[in-house]
């Protein structure tokens, strides 16, 4: 069950491992330029799901740790155990710390948050090391 923060509307259905759309009300949204909506893709950690495209809206003054909690109320992974990273040319660009600004984030960036299978800010000897493996199509006529 999804449920809207502002005004409790409830949605029970939604496509697994697909693209997630909530009807949100107008009123639920300040008016203005308070909100921004960041479009996301999550790689969770098993190796046999399918991306997950979220449109997540958050206040431009937002925490990228504010920005994982939203993405755990949608996905109930812990947020805890999220890393928000800029791919650029099917490399990291930028990995993003918790105390981060969102607005760091441009409407550009391909945004994507990993699932890790440990709290990596708590822990200063472990390094988390996401790697997101693409598959390249081979053309069949070279």
């Amino acid at each position: 069950i999804l449920r809207c923060k502002g005004c409790e509307n409830q949605t029970f259905s939604f496509k697994v491992f697909d693209c997630l759309r909530l009807p949100f009300n107008s009123t639920c949204l300040r008016k203005g330029n308070d909100f921004r909506t960041i479009k996301i893709t999550l790689v969770v950690i098993d190796p046999l799901s399918k991306l997950i495209t979220l449109e997540v809206v958050t206040k431009k003054t937002a925490l990228i740790s504010e920005l994982c909690h939203e993405v755990s109320a949608m996905s109930g992974i812990d947020s805890d155990k999220l890393v928000v990273c800029d791919v650029y040319s099917y490399r990291f660009h930028k990995i993003f710390a918790h105390d981060e600004l969102v607005k760091s984030i441009t409407d550009r960036d391909d945004i994507y948050i990993f699932e890790t299978p440990i709290n990596c800010t708590n822990d200063p000897n472990t390094i988390c090391l996401p790697v997101y493996n693409r598959e390249l199509r081979l053309n069949k006529y070279t």
